[in-house]
């Protein structure tokens, strides 16, 4: 089984995009040999155990329509039942699990998920939480082993210990490895690639990319590039 595959959202730019002549052969193309995309989706998990999906901008509504469609899809859940987000910190995961065992809906719950950041600002992504409110309530209408397990990947976040410049200045610090630490936690949940498990993992350009070089050739290593090269 191979590992994994990007997928760049273009969802909703087709109008732009067909409005430009020197695009006009790869629409043509797209309009002969392209499929529907969660078909297409759909095609590649039996390929790959994992898709990394780029919305390009978190607050993309076009691309947070798809993925609520996918969820809804029974054949799409059928086949993973992973969703690995990159917005949230991994020791939020706690607000997540409250959140989808909750009996009421209340997206309350998230909040400290969103709150606590690696910016110190908080993420305003009203299309995570309408993402997540499809999740829970596509998950309401399954018995608990048929439903979707949503996992905060991104590195910590300890707002408590920072009380300095010095300490922030570490917090930031830390940052430089999130993407290798991204790249270990969805590995580890999926067991290596080694259990045929799969999932998809909600992230944006600058985490999605692999393989990119400077001008001196030397890679720019993110997490997506993590999972091609090794």
């Amino acid at each position: 089984m191979k590992k994994f595959i990007p997928v760049i959202l273009i969802i909703g730019f087709g109008l732009a995009i067909a409005q430009s002549k020197k695009l006009q052969p790869y629409v043509a193309a797209l309009q002969e040999k392209g499929d529907e995309p969660i078909n297409f989706v759909l095609e590649k998990l039996d390929k790959y155990d994992l898709i990394l999906f780029d919305d390009a901008l978190h607050t993309a509504v076009e691309p947070f329509e798809f993925y609520q469609k996918l969820i809804k899809n029974c054949d799409f859940r059928k086949k993973a039942k992973v969703i690995f987000l990159e917005v949230v910190a991994m020791n939020q995961q706690p607000a997540l699990d409250a959140y989808f065992a909750s009996e009421v809906h209340n997206p309350a719950l998230l909040f400290p998920a969103f709150q606590n950041d690696f910016s110190g600002t908080g993420w305003t992504y009203q299309t995570y939480f309408d993402l997540l409110e499809t999740v829970w309530q596509t998950n309401r209408t399954l018995p608990p082993d048929e439903r979707y397990t949503v996992i905060a990947v991104n590195a910590p976040v300890f707002w408590k210990e920072i009380h300095t410049p010095e300490d922030l200045a570490l917090f930031r610090q830390s940052l430089a490895g999130n993407d290798y630490t991204m790249y270990k936690n969805i590995l580890s949940h999926l067991d290596n690639f080694k259990s045929g498990k799969k999932g998809i993992f909600l992230t944006n350009t600058r985490h999605a990319y692999k393989c990119i070089k400077n001008s001196d050739g030397d890679i720019y290593w993110n997490c997506g590039t993590f999972f091609h090269e090794f």
